[in-house]
């Protein structure tokens, strides 16, 4: 292992400590990616060309990595997965999409009782489907759209109630 590599794995493993996930890996992947697209740009030329990974903090405190964008490789389809946090509060489960390019008007939200399906058919073509932690009141859905950003909040359902045994 050359000095660059190692001191890029001494920088993560000191910043991260003993987490199961290899940083290395991801970053190997993105080098590879880009790797190939430089060999042969036109594969990627039809097409707008979006991939990427968001990090956050889980519940339990370790992190969770999830990739959004095109597919790598994948011809044809310019469909984007957006970028997307899911917050949970107290009575609400909030979803928030990052859907830039496209009207108010050209958005579908779909919301079931354990999934939001949100598509988008305009200047730019986005689709994606949230597993939702709880069950959520599917008529308490409201959503706004403003700069690009597409905000859906839901009410929990409620859960059962204890009852006093007289």
């Amino acid at each position: 292992m050359d000095d660059d590599r190692k001191k890029r794995k001494d920088f993560w493993d000191d910043l991260f400590g003993n987490w199961d996930i290899d940083f290395n890996d991801v970053f190997e992947e993105m080098r590879r990616m880009m790797d190939e697209m430089m060999k042969d740009p036109s594969k990627f030329a039809d097409r707008p060309f979006v991939y990427g990974y968001s990090m956050k903090v889980g519940p339990d405190g370790r992190p969770m990595i999830k990739s959004f964008g095109n597919q790598p490789g994948v011809k044809g389809d310019a469909t984007r997965e957006p970028l997307t946090d899911v917050m949970e509060k107290d009575d609400d489960i909030v979803i928030t999409m990052e859907v830039p390019g496209v009207e108010k008007e050209d958005i579908d939200v779909e919301v079931a009782e354990r999934s939001v399906r949100v598509s988008a058919n305009g200047a730019q073509r986005y689709y994606k489907e949230v597993q939702l932690p709880n069950s959520v009141d599917t008529s308490s859905t409201k959503a706004t759209y403003k700069n690009g950003v597409l905000s859906i909040t839901v009410k929990k359902k409620e859960k059962g109630k204890k009852v006093r045994v007289e």
